[in-house]
């Protein structure tokens, strides 16, 4: 993100444009610092897999980015995945149909506004579109922000 022009201010405010100069630098880098994530590898077995509580409570959660980081195989037929909001209340939320092959990745790609807020902590469910997991491994990262105070001066 390129920095706002500043060198007009003190011109045109005086000694009160620095005031406003220094606090708008600091919440600029209090704002460089307000999108968090957590990041799981979760090993593929049994009917779902469960990032359990990978947002924290009382956050604004934005939304997930995955990478198969180990074939992902199934019983029962199953060819693909889905990338849930913590299960059966919108099971392909962040992502459908994800191919299981290694390095499949994906960030942005929700099939609903992934953002909310919650005053507990939330899961993402990975669910198999037929049968269950057996083997694999897959990388998930759940991105968010939280309130802070200004920064004092």
């Amino acid at each position: 993100m390129p920095l706002p022009d500043y060198t007009s201010l003190y011109v045109t405010a005086g000694v009160e444009g620095w005031d406003v100069l220094i606090n708008s630098l600091l919440d600029l880098l209090e704002a460089q610092k307000a999108v968090e994530y957590v990041e799981v590898e979760l090993a593929m077995n049994g009917a779902t897999e469960t990032a359990a509580g990978i947002f924290p409570a009382k956050v604004n959660r934005l939304g997930v980015s995955f990478r198969v980081t180990e074939l992902v195989t199934f019983s029962g037929g199953g060819a693909t995945f889905d990338i849930g909001d913590h299960g059966a209340a919108d099971p392909d939320m962040y992502a459908a149909a994800v191919a299981p092959a290694l390095n499949t990745n994906g960030a942005n790609v929700a099939t609903a506004d992934p953002r909310g807020w919650s005053l507990t902590a939330q899961d993402v469910v990975l669910t198999p579109d037929v049968g269950a997991f057996t083997a694999g491994k897959v990388k998930i990262r759940a991105y968010f922000t939280r309130e802070t105070p200004p920064v004092a001066v």
